[in-house]
């Protein structure tokens, strides 16, 4: 699995988790026509059901019919926020992935490591502590492809 650079997002604002995962995606790679579609889809999947996995990690998804490459998103919210978690521990991690709809075995793949590896002992302390785009990349560099 490969995370760009340039979509990891240090210290990402917003008052709101859908704020929050807006800005993200604003800030993201993505192609700029396909930001605010790619927003309202991962927002209407969000109001389904909230995707915290607890410990202070949420991972926002959704699969969009008009990308075709598979793009997570990380954003880095150190204050934490309220982000309707069933622990009711403030998120500071977010991941925002987005998967063509046809990419169904990847994007559950993704999902489950991403879920998995957020719940290493000190993987949440460790990137709030380094807050470091290299160091973050480098990490889950570690989920290989």
């Amino acid at each position: 699995m490969l995370i760009k650079s340039e979509n990891i997002f240090l210290e990402v604002k917003g008052k709101s988790k859908y704020e929050i995962i807006r800005n993200m995606i604003n800030l993201s790679t993505i192609d700029d026509n396909l930001k605010e579609y790619a927003y309202e889809k991962v927002k209407e999947r969000e109001e389904l059901q909230p995707t915290s996995v607890g410990n202070g990690i949420g991972i926002a998804h959704a699969k969009i019919d008009k990308i075709e490459n598979l793009d997570v998103l990380v954003g880095v919210v150190k204050e934490g926020i309220d982000y309707d978690a069933y622990d009711d521990i403030p998120v500071n991690l977010i991941f925002v992935i987005l998967s063509p709809i046809e990419n169904n075995r990847e994007y559950l793949t993704v999902l489950s490591k991403i879920s998995r590896f957020c719940r290493k002992e000190n993987v949440i302390e460790k990137i709030l502590l380094e807050n470091n785009r290299d160091y973050i990349e480098e990490l889950f560099s570690k989920l290989g492809n």
